[in-house]
């Protein structure tokens, strides 16, 4: 109380407002961790079950990719969700720590002739590092016997409760949200003493919880078709502390290599080298016979030089277009092989092309690789004469790149829908109660950047044109424009909107090539620019050095397209291009400013992880906007602070 006091005594400039700030956080966050941790303690009434038919599980598994580790998890409603992000990852393993230590205090009930009971059983192994490789077949690594794990019978529901909240705590968004605290906690701490995050050692764990009546419900036959995440060889393989060797140790022989935007170049010095030697042993024999012809009787020297010289010819062809197809003779020479497709890599280093392709979709992000077809429908960056995908992809090596696949049934019918468990982003999940409910997406939407050096400009600009005053018709309060101001605009206006070096536009196409949805970004723009009057209640604004900050605009869907999912997957995919941006600042800042009122937009930012940040008036709307404020003294509808702030940090990739 007496800090509320000093507080309010104190020029709201300074520490007052700091204060206020700090509480304000702390407070949403902290509610926000309180709702995630019990949310699921409650049944869902749309869910076609018994409360007491469940069974859910979770488990950390390695990726052998730089010790990167991924959660899979089976919420108890039956969601699917999978996360990546190495700081989600931690907090995951923090959750699990407290789990067990309540875990471990829990004793196992004598279940015999007790109709209904709840089963907890749970394994937490270190991750082994720079242990020696022993080549082993996958089947043989994942039928290895395991120790005997914790395994507790619950015939009473405070045992239950005890046991679910902990377990909640690991299993779904909550590391996730820990994570978003944690970060802006080191964000508003004080600069002469800042937060820092404790190293943690990294353990593969995994926990699963199911009652017995979800047991004795159990299709038998499902298991032929479906497994539980406990259940699977990512899961088996961390219950034994195992990491995934084979895929470290490619990489390993991957980060040698140069990868250009069309090729790969690998150093093999060596081939050349032999290839060259030949030769030149066949080119020198010649010359030799030729040096020795008056001492050669009955044979002509010349037609042997001939033949050697040939064959030296044959052999050097040979060995240069064994290996790949169009070997350019200065790499030759260099020892430098260029691969343009995954069966040349193959062909050179003998690694296996699963194993390939699922190093190059994890390390998508930090490469400039394009590719081309037959099989490179996840790659984001594709040209017709980039690095060929020629090799179908297996279930396995999705997996391993970063993406787990579940299908559903939809209104429109079977789908897949694609969990993404890269290296950054946060939880995401797939819910029976709707078809799309984090960051994730259906291989029936694309999202699209418009580039403003495309051939093809002028067409995308009147397609981006008949979206916005679609938009603008249907939906005007969302937007400060109008439909009668922007209908009269010339196609030379519209042009010159979309050519703004300041402002990067995404869309999303659906299935039949046409935009359904839209988003644009503004920015970088300076801290100077990017802060706000002290009344406005804004979180403080850190140097450009630290952070890049950028504004989001316009956000829209079609309505016969909306609840699909799509305005969170344009939104992620536009952020995840902003942390892809090579730039100084090491994060980024995304805000956005929501008119007043529309709680679908609030709620919506907020499950992307914004969070609120101040309130702005629409003048200070439409400058973030880099938009023109209206010249002369402004009406209330300009200077009443009404609408809602919200932003969110991110790292770079």
């Amino acid at each position: 109380m007496a800090k509320q006091q000093k507080a309010l005594q104190e020029d709201i400039d300074t520490s007052g407002a700091r204060y206020f700030m700090e509480m304000d956080a702390f407070r949403h966050s902290l509610s926000n961790l309180m709702e995630s941790a019990i949310a699921d303690l409650s049944w869902n009434e749309e869910i076609e079950q018994p409360a007491d038919v469940f069974e859910t599980s979770s488990v950390v598994y390695d990726t052998g990719f730089h010790d990167r580790r991924t959660q899979l998890c089976r919420e108890r409603d039956g969601a699917i969700g999978a996360a990546g992000e190495r700081k989600v990852i931690d907090f995951a393993g923090v959750a699990f720590q407290i789990g067990s230590e309540v875990w471990e205090t829990l004793s196992s009930s004598n279940v015999h002739g007790v109709n209904s009971y709840t089963t907890l059983t749970w394994s937490r192994k270190p991750l082994p590092r720079d242990q020696p490789s022993k080549r082993k077949e996958s089947q043989d690594r994942i039928t290895e016997p395991v120790e005997n794990n914790p395994l507790i019978h619950m015939a009473h529901m405070l045992d239950v409760i005890k046991a679910l909240v902990p377990y909640l705590m690991y299993c779904g968004a909550f590391p996730t949200r820990l994570s978003l605290f944690t970060q802006l906690a080191v964000l508003i701490s004080d600069p002469t003493n800042p937060v820092r995050y404790y190293k943690q050692k990294s353990f593969l764990t995994g926990a699963i919880i199911h009652t017995s009546a979800y047991e004795r419900n159990k299709d038998p036959k499902s298991a032929l078709i479906s497994q539980t995440v406990y259940d699977t060889d990512m899961a088996r393989l961390a219950r034994q502390g195992k990491p995934n060797r084979q895929l470290k140790e490619e990489l390993e022989k991957a980060e040698k290599w140069i990868i250009d935007e069309k090729a790969i170049i690998i150093q093999h010095t060596w081939y050349s080298m032999i290839s060259l030697g030949v030769c030149a042993l066949l080119i020198a024999g010649g010359v030799a016979l030729i040096a020795v012809e008056d001492l050669a009787t009955g044979v002509d020297p010349s037609n042997l030089t001939a033949l050697a010289w040939a064959a030296a010819g044959f052999i050097m062809i040979y060995f240069k277009s064994r290996r790949v197809q169009d070997w350019p003779w200065r790499d030759f020479l260099r020892g430098r092989i260029v691969c343009r497709s995954i069966t040349e890599v193959q062909s050179v280093t003998g690694m296996d092309p699963q194993v390939l392709i699922a190093i190059l979709l994890r390390l998508e992000t930090r490469m400039f690789l394009k590719t081309r077809g037959p099989f490179n429908t996840l790659f984001s960056r594709k040209a017709e004469d980039g690095f060929s995908i020629d090799v179908p992809l297996l279930t396995s090596t999705v997996i391993d790149g970063g993406y787990i696949f579940v299908r559903v049934d939809s209104m429109s019918g079977p789908a897949l829908v694609a969990l993404t468990a890269k290296p950054y982003g946060p939880y995401d999940s797939i819910s029976p109660k709707d078809l799309i409910t984090e960051h994730n997406f259906t291989m029936a939407y694309t999202v699209l950047r418009i580039d403003r050096s495309d051939t093809a400009f002028p067409a995308l600009v009147n397609k981006y044109k008949a979206l916005r005053l679609s938009a603008l018709q249907q939906t005007p309060s969302a937007f400060s424009s109008t439909y009668e101001a922007e209908s009269k605009l010339s196609d030379h206006d519209w042009m010159t909107r979309l050519r703004n070096p300041s402002k990067d536009i995404f869309v999303v196409a659906d299935s039949n090539d046409e935009w359904v949805a839209q988003v644009t970004v503004y920015g970088p723009v300076s801290a100077e620019v990017y802060t706000l009057p002290p009344e406005a209640g804004q979180p403080p604004v850190a140097p450009d050095e630290n952070e890049e900050k950028w504004q989001m605009l316009s956000l829209y869907v079609l309505p016969s397209h909306r609840g699909e999912g799509v305005a969170k997957l344009l939104c992620r995919k536009a952020i995840d291009h902003l942390r892809s941006l090579h730039h100084t600042a090491p994060r980024i800042c995304v805000r956005t400013m929501i008119a007043p009122g529309n709680q679908a937009a609030c709620a919506l930012f907020g499950s992307l992880g914004f969070s609120d940040a101040g309130l702005c008036t629409l003048a200070e709307g439409l400058r973030s906007n880099g938009e023109t404020v209206p010249a002369g003294v402004l009406s209330t509808e300009y200077t009443t602070r009404a609408g809602i702030i919200m932003a969110i940090t991110q790292n770079r990739l």
